[in-house]
């Protein structure tokens, strides 16, 4: 560095280290003393106090809040109903059902794979599946095309956010599931990929269900 731009005596880090912490002195109810600001009045000898007390209030801001975050959040993950999640099925998409191996064998989207989010444990009923995501990642790379499906459309939402932020980049939902999407009162909203006459089976084609 050249010595022409080096400063004499303490730093300006060092000088704004000595500030005190404006907000705990509020909750005391008494002002700031003079001599904790002259750290900050030495840099602006013809300031007004009031303003100078001011600036060592926010210069103090910026030295006390640490720097934010870099990580950028996944975009929103696509949602397509049964007809358009077939339609991306025959351009090359893979369909994963992320129902429970119970459900998956009593019928699913031909072609399918079976990863669970959720399975049966027995006394417990269902349960997450707490190996889902690693069993997911050792069967799919992040870049591979695939469309996410279950019962109703519940844990598929749930299974592909997680997939998209574990940097997964061309995942999509399918509303309505297998069996299709119900309001409160019972009514279809959705119907599901069954209930379309679109491809079934129950029997899992090699390397397809899960071990």
């Amino acid at each position: 560095m050249n010595d022409t731009c080096q400063e004499s005596g303490p730093s300006l880090a060092g000088r704004v280290r000595e500030l005190p912490n404006p907000r705990a002195l509020e909750r005391t109810g008494i002002g700031v003393p003079t001599p904790r600001v002259l750290g900050v009045s030495a840099l602006f000898p013809h300031t007004q106090p009031s303003i100078v007390l001011s600036l060592g209030y926010f210069v103090s801001l910026f030295v006390a809040v640490p720097a934010r975050s870099h990580y950028i959040s996944p975009m929103p993950v696509k949602r397509v109903d049964p007809d358009d999640a077939a339609e991306l099925l025959s351009q090359g998409w893979t369909y994963v059902d992320v129902r429970s191996v119970a459900e998956f064998d009593r019928g699913h989207p031909a072609g399918a794979y079976n990863v669970p989010m959720h399975d049966f444990v027995p006394g417990q009923g269902l349960k997450p599946n707490p190996k889902f995501l690693d069993d997911f990642q050792g069967r799919f790379g992040c870049d591979d095309k695939l469309v996410v499906g279950c019962k109703s459309g519940g844990r598929s939402a749930q299974a592909a956010k997680m997939l998209a932020e574990a940097g997964y980049t061309s995942v999509v939902d399918m509303r309505g599931g297998f069996l299709g999407e119900t309001n409160a009162q019972g009514e279809t909203t959705c119907a599901g990929w069954e209930a379309r006459g679109l491809p079934c089976s129950t029997l899992a084609e090699p390397g397809r269900s899960y071990d």
